[in-house]
């Protein structure tokens, strides 16, 4: 096979519903000089089954499988590491590509030595794949720091990226690492340029609307963010100081905890979780917690002095 220009990467977990129109997608593109590199998650459906009837007909798709769930950002970056194209566009397995999209972004880096990263404008969709409503760019425009903080509306399956950029995911994010690399990019002065053409539909999943996974996406946001714009703070700390001899549910309880403390969530939510944690795992391990906790009854301007004074480790 003639070495790609473009390595198109596919995390997938259990993908099998939709993952075939998501490579018929790129088998449909315009443009041809591609690679597609799925990363079968450990998925436990017929997903890597369903690959391999494509991979049979097309050298160009290539199938990595790994046997413990790694989650899409390590997912993400062992297909970087397998990669050989100069460009590294993203696809989501139950995502669909313009058919388009790989030649326009491709050209545009070409062209714009500048650019770092490419994205356009998306149609969302449902299961079943109706439009529902778009996402319209009007204009071609350059992301800014602080547009990224604000509200950053750029979709990852619709986005193409330089190689030598070096950039990787942070696999500690199950939730807002394409926002991370965002930062990333512009935070080492780079460009990130948003075009007005439809490059991707995005599959809207009944599952994706529960109050639970929302919640989750605004904590790991708030809390990339804070990395970023506010380092020294309990929201960038907390997933970064968890000691390693705690056990993992404890570490992970913790780190939501002390994002949650900090987001513009209800505290009943702090203390909801709080509860669960005790429940699983005992009042011992959240003795520190504990003094959030008691705060979290208390008005803000009480809260703010409480987290000077201590610190979630």
């Amino acid at each position: 096979m003639k070495k790609p220009n473009v390595s198109v990467i596919m995390p997938a977990h259990n993908a099998a519903a939709y993952i075939g129109q998501a490579i018929r997608s790129i088998l449909d593109q315009s443009f041809s000089a591609w690679e597609l590199l799925i990363i079968d998650d450990a998925s436990t459906d017929d997903t890597s089954r369903l690959v391999k009837t494509y991979q049979k007909k097309d050298d160009r798709i290539r199938l990595f499988s790994v046997s413990k769930n790694l989650g899409p950002s390590a997912a993400r970056n062992l297909g970087i590491k397998h990669a050989r194209g100069a460009y590294l566009a993203i696809l989501d397995s139950d995502d669909l590509a313009h058919p388009l999209r790989l030649e326009k972004e491709y050209l545009y880096l070409q062209s714009h030595k500048d650019a770092t990263l490419v994205a356009g404008s998306y149609d969302y969709i449902d299961e079943s794949g109706r439009v529902l409503w778009k996402k319209q760019f009007p204009k071609e425009k350059v992301l800014t720091l602080e547009e990224a903080q604000q509200d950053c509306q750029i979709l990852h399956s619709s986005v193409m990226f330089r190689k030598d950029a070096k950039l990787l995911y942070d696999v500690r994010l199950r939730q807002a690492e394409d926002l991370d690399i965002y930062l990333q990019i512009l935070n080492r002065g780079k460009k990130i340029v948003i075009l007005p053409d439809l490059f991707a539909h995005y599959r809207i999943h009944i599952d994706a609307l529960s109050s639970k996974k929302r919640s989750e996406q605004l904590i790991l946001g708030k809390h990339v963010l804070a990395r970023y714009f506010s380092p020294s703070s309990l929201l960038a700390r907390g997933p970064l100081s968890i000691q390693e001899k705690e056990p993992k549910n404890v570490q992970f309880i913790k780190r939501k905890l002390s994002i949650l403390y900090e987001s513009d969530l209800p505290k009943s939510e702090y203390r909801s979780q709080f509860r669960v944690g005790v429940k699983e795992e005992g009042l011992l391990a959240f003795r520190r917690e504990l003094i959030y906790y008691i705060a979290s009854y208390f008005p803000d301007s009480f809260k703010t002095k409480v987290k000077f004074i201590f610190r979630i480790r």
